[in-house]
């Protein structure tokens, strides 16, 4: 692992050390996103940038509230500006290096992974967003602080198989539990981290000790992460 930033993302399976404790060893804490809205392309990059900037930055301001490590959404590989050749994505021929393609602040890295896809999404095959330096420093691309989804299923693996292919599946377990984000909603569509925080507190106390990794589901009543509400100015300034 490589514990250093690089300008724009961090780079591929690299872990800032400000989130090496929450992400290895007895002590995992870790928070990632899942939904319909991640299991379908999103084509133009614009319009990608324009969905996935909120979700990251929002899911990085929750992560300190809740003291975890937040996991990077995938991107789905068959968007129309994700470059392929032949349309052969496991021999795909990219040039991953600093800065390909980053065409309007963002490209990926192809990988193997065994994240839960959509039918019709290459089995086995991921693709993790790269952000560069065109990206609005609005979203604060720098300063988000993300692990990419292959350092979560190197979690998931360590505790165990059954949690690797609960994670997989899309389901809950002894170590994996899973949130919809509409059932921790306030009466005017935000998220409400004490709601949130209250049902942690309760899988906690039924399993005697941290859920190691907890997985925020978007649905119908709740397609992308909300604003959360009353933010404190210290979780934005831990970021």
């Amino acid at each position: 692992d490589v514990a250093a930033r690089v300008r724009g993302t961090v780079p591929m399976g690299a872990i800032l050390p400000s989130l090496l404790k929450r992400v290895r060893g007895p002590e995992k804490r870790m928070l990632a996103l899942d939904g319909p809205q991640l299991h379908a392309p999103i084509h133009g990059r614009r319009a990608f940038l324009e969905w996935q900037l909120p979700q990251r930055a929002r899911l990085a301001v929750l992560s300190t509230q809740l003291e975890r490590a937040a996991v990077e959404p995938l991107v789905d590989c068959r968007a129309d500006w994700i470059p392929h050749f032949e349309r052969d994505y496991f021999r795909i021929r990219q040039a991953p290096g600093w800065p390909w393609p980053f065409d309007d602040g963002v490209g990926v890295l192809m990988g193997p992974c065994a994240a839960r896809r959509p039918e019709g999404h290459p089995p086995g095959l991921c693709c993790h967003p790269i952000f560069g330096p065109k990206i609005n420093t609005n979203w604060f691309p720098e300063r988000v602080p993300t692990v990419h989804n292959r350092v979560l299923e190197a979690a998931a693996a360590e505790l165990g198989p059954a949690t690797a292919r609960a994670l997989a599946a899309g389901e809950s377990g002894a170590h994996v539990l899973r949130v919809a984000v509409g059932s921790v909603l306030t009466t005017d569509g935000q998220l409400d981290v004490r709601t949130l925080k209250a049902r942690l507190s309760e899988a906690e106390a039924a399993r005697g000790g941290a859920v190691p990794i907890v997985v925020l589901t978007l649905d119908a009543q709740a397609p992308q992460l909300p604003l959360i509400a009353d933010v404190p100015r210290s979780a934005v300034c831990a970021i």
